[in-house]
């Protein structure tokens, strides 16, 4: 059973980094571009 939730863990770890880096880049991105547009 631990092995499982441990995966499980992993797992949602993975998505909660994954959700961040994906979000920081969205804004850097947005940034980015408002930087450019001005």
């Amino acid at each position: 059973m631990e092995t499982i939730q441990d995966v499980t863990y992993v797992s949602t770890f993975s998505k909660k980094l994954i959700t961040q880096l994906f979000s920081s880049s969205i804004i850097q991105t947005i940034n980015n571009y408002v930087g450019y547009e001005k």
